[in-house]
């Protein structure tokens, strides 16, 4: 006769502990310090636009070692583009999951876009020195023109269409003036004409407001130079 089978079944180990969780636990401290270095930037750029204020004519008087157009593309434009595009996916997420976190990064989305404005890159910019409040060349004719100089004898900075192919855009004398600047501000005009850079970077700013104010009252004067020797003539 069979020997009946005990229907207790045999304790099974505990599972060990998936390293899924500490991933998670990874991932989520790396957001929350990402979302919190945005609130600092955002803060940043706020208080640096009452700290140290710059109104519509330094922004006009605003000279951009890299191409004014190619960094508000990049920086300003394809950044808010990108804040679109990241707050209306935060959206669906939101409506799939319904849950509220998609809501809180479609929100830190748009605050960054909202606060990543002209006057924040011209900050970075000058304190970082591929900006400044007049000209790297005042005697080009294109600088005088915008500060509204007298032009009468001045030179182009570029070089005649012709040339262009083989001498590159800038005519030698100006690209060697340009070629001059340190290469730490020659490398800032490139780094910061990424998308996000310059809003990135405003902490830093912010920690260095005395240095962009001494910097930017050295630029007015110098400026105010410029204009009151033209007035003079």
């Amino acid at each position: 006769m069979d020997t009946p089978q005990s229907s207790t079944s045999a304790p099974r180990p505990a599972p060990a502990s998936a390293p899924g969780g500490l991933l998670a636990c990874a991932a989520l401290a790396a957001f929350a310090l990402g979302a919190l270095y945005l609130l600092a930037c955002v803060a940043s750029a706020l208080w640096l636009r009452h700290a140290v204020p710059l109104d519509a004519q330094d922004l006009r008087d605003a000279a951009w070692l890299s191409s004014y157009t190619t960094a508000m593309h990049f920086s300003g434009v394809l950044g808010a583009a990108l804040a679109v595009t990241w707050v209306l996916m935060s959206l669906a997420l939101a409506v799939a999951r319904q849950s509220a976190m998609p809501l809180l990064l479609a929100a830190a989305a748009g605050l960054f876009s909202w606060a990543h404005q002209e006057d924040t890159l011209v900050r970075v910019g000058v304190l970082a020195g591929h900006v400044r409040i007049g000209c790297f060349v005042p005697e080009a004719l294109e600088c005088r023109e915008m500060l509204g100089l007298p032009a009468a004898g001045a030179v182009s900075r570029y070089n005649p269409p012709a040339l262009r192919d083989g001498e590159g855009l800038n005519a030698a004398w100006y690209q060697a003036r340009i070629d001059a600047l340190p290469a730490s501000v020659r490398t800032a005009a490139l780094e910061f004409s990424l998308p996000g850079a310059s809003m990135l970077a405003t902490p830093w700013v912010a920690l260095n407001a005395d240095v962009l104010r001494e910097r930017l009252a050295e630029q007015h004067a110098e400026l105010a130079l410029l204009r009151g020797a033209a007035v003079s003539r």
